[in-house]
């Protein structure tokens, strides 16, 4: 569908047609990252966490005084991509790595 870059103020605009903007499945005043990729204009929505949240308003949202424990995410990354190779070289998959994960965090 063709539109034209216009004068808006300083800077520049493109509008984007009803139905353009319905297929691609955005409202109006969502955000969008726009840069030109040889020579091309490329329109791209930012991604959203949980609903119209980003993650530096989820962050502003959290208490000062929230603490949480560290995750020992080496040792159980370590863990899985372990059994991740030896499943890739054909032996049986094992339970209780996965078993280990979920019991770490209850």
């Amino acid at each position: 569908m063709a539109t034209k870059i216009q004068r808006w103020g300083n800077s520049h605009g493109l509008r984007v047609p009803k139905k353009v903007k319905e297929a691609a499945h955005r409202e109006v005043g969502d955000a969008v990252d726009v840069r030109a990729v040889d020579g091309t204009l490329v329109v791209t929505p930012l991604r959203r966490v949980r609903g119209r949240l980003g993650l530096a308003d989820l962050v502003a949202a959290l208490p000062r005084d929230s603490t949480h424990a560290d995750v020992p995410w080496g040792e159980l990354f370590a863990a899985f991509a372990a059994h991740v190779a030896d499943v890739r070289r054909g032996a049986p998959r094992r339970c209780g790595v996965a078993e280990g994960l979920m019991t770490t965090f209850a």
